[in-house]
């Protein structure tokens, strides 16, 4: 199966991605409403 081999490398990226993208949305909605309510 294809995945067996795609196992080793998403599971290397794909928390790395997560992480990514958990810091680009909490810098962009969080650091937004912080900035427009003071």
């Amino acid at each position: 199966m294809l995945f067996c081999g795609l196992d080793l490398g998403t599971s290397a990226v794909l928390p790395n991605v997560f992480i990514g993208l958990e810091i680009y949305l909490e810098n962009k909605f969080h650091g937004h409403a912080r900035r427009s309510s003071t």
